[in-house]
């Protein structure tokens, strides 16, 4: 019984409190337009979680009033200044859905990418809003091949392209001071195949190099020689699509070893 009336009185202090809220909302503005006068004001001033308070009073008199959308943009902008990076991605995505003929919708549609690019972590963590960042940025492209915007959201694919790429190559890395030399080759050439344009492809090469020189070492004499000439022939894909590359000094002496290393093996019977 207690517990029932308890919940009651609890369910009537929230009610009293919206009520109150509401009220308190009305004495700061009286009309959307001077709602979103005092966001724009406070959002100038880059007072972004105080603007998002009055921008979203706008809605209190309904979604279909003259400063709706307006306040719906400014909204959005209002949460990436507060580095709300989410949440203002659903605002500027909501925008979009409600306003698709406002001349601002595409410039929302960029925004949106931007917020994906600030959500996508270090490359040590799980890289689901890289991938969904750059999904968006090539259907932006695509869409929109032409638009002014193309150069900067190209960068931002190359920038998280590298990160990807370093994640790849890491993990190469870990196997590879593991003592794991083939899933370390393997994983180095991935590198290769996802991320060509980044600065870890020759890299990546470099440690698959030495990873098959090391499979080789640690494996029994009858399967050194094919897996010294692994080591060879990556040496020489490096060489062809790096021909310039930083890495080609470690890598001939790798390839040293590996063509000395398979010449001195005992021939088969």
């Amino acid at each position: 019984m207690y517990r029932i009336i308890g919940i009651f009185l609890f369910a009537i202090a929230l009610s009293l409190g919206a009520c109150s809220s509401s009220k308190q909302n009305k004495q700061k503005y009286q009309t959307p337009q001077e709602a979103f006068e005092k966001g724009k004001t406070l959002y100038d001033k880059k007072r972004y979680s105080d603007a998002i308070e009055f921008f979203k009073g706008v809605f209190d008199f309904g979604r279909t009033n003259e400063w709706a959308d307006d306040a719906q943009y400014y909204l959005g902008l209002s949460y990436m200044g507060s580095k709300d990076y989410m949440v203002a991605e659903q605002e500027f995505m909501r925008f979009i859905s409600l306003y698709r003929a406002d001349p601002r919708s595409i410039e929302a549609e960029f925004q949106r990418l931007v917020c994906y690019y600030r959500l996508s972590p270090t490359y040590e963590l799980d890289q689901t809003d890289t991938d969904r960042a750059l999904t968006n940025m090539n259907i932006f492209l695509q869409r929109y091949p032409n638009d002014d915007r193309a150069s900067q959201i190209n960068a931002m694919i190359k920038e998280l392209r590298e990160k990807l790429g370093k994640k790849a190559f890491e993990a190469g890395r870990t196997y590879e001071r593991r003592g794991y030399y083939q899933a370390a080759a393997h994983t180095f050439e991935q590198v290769l195949q996802g991320y060509a344009d980044t600065s870890w492809a020759d890299d990546a090469l470099l440690g698959a190099i030495r990873s098959y020189v090391l499979y080789a070492k640690n494996s029994v004499e009858t399967k050194q020689a094919e897996r010294y000439e692994k080591a060879i022939a990556t040496y020489n894909r490096l060489v062809e699509l790096f021909p310039k590359s930083d890495v080609l000094k470690s890598a001939e002496a790798l390839y040293t070893e590996a063509s000395t290393l398979k010449t001195a093996l005992k021939p088969k019977s």
